[in-house]
């Protein structure tokens, strides 16, 4: 008896060894496709289009919260430390950059996307195109307000530049909206599938 007991144990600590290890990768892969996503880029203004936003929801739905948020934390300190992971590269000065705000958002947006992922697929084992879409949706205006109030902050208090909100928000969010909602809609054409796929090694 006392040996299945131990046997047991053995193979519930080889069980959570396993998931660290898992853990520590997926969080890795998201980390590099954050970094890879800044890099992909298209310069049309003080804010350019890259694929950071789709990997970043792709990542909290199918991580779930926890983990989604914890990708975009890691993210965040390679950056200030130096890392050359942002899109226009990085180091603690980086907190001055246009576009941080973004980087902060996008911390909010995995954690709306994972959390709402977390309870579909805890309740009904699965997320409907049209859920994941509006999860996809709500983490983009997340988004767009962080990225949108840390815009005009930097502008006024450290640039010494006046802007209104209307041309914050022609900067920050009318030349992306189109786009960023094609992107809503790839997340939730892949996320859902991704997430139950792999959601037993989560």
């Amino acid at each position: 008896m006392a040996e299945k007991v131990e046997a047991g144990q053995s193979l519930q600590a080889h069980k959570k060894q396993l998931l660290r290890i898992v853990d520590i990768a997926l969080i890795g892969l998201f980390v590099a496709l954050m970094t890879v996503g800044g890099k992909i880029r298209i310069n049309l203004g003080p804010i350019p289009f890259t694929t950071q936003f789709f990997f970043c929801c792709v990542g909290g739905m199918v991580l779930g919260a926890k983990r989604g948020v914890i990708v975009q934390i890691v993210y965040l300190a390679m950056g200030l430390v130096g890392l050359p992971v942002f899109a226009d590269g990085g180091g603690f000065g980086y907190i001055f950059h246009l576009t941080f705000g973004y980087v902060v958002g996008f911390i909010a947006t995995a954690l709306v996307c994972g959390l709402i992922s977390d309870r579909l697929f805890a309740k009904r084992g699965r997320m409907k195109f049209w859920q994941a879409f509006l999860a996809a949706f709500l983490g983009l205006l997340l988004l767009y307000l962080v990225g949108t109030i840390y815009f005009l902050a930097v502008k006024s208090l450290y640039l010494g530049e006046a802007s209104s909100v209307g041309n914050a928000l022609m900067a920050c969010v009318v030349p992306f909206v189109w786009t960023d909602t094609l992107w809503c809609v790839c997340v939730a054409l892949t996320a859902p599938r991704i997430r139950k796929a792999v959601g037993h090694m989560l």
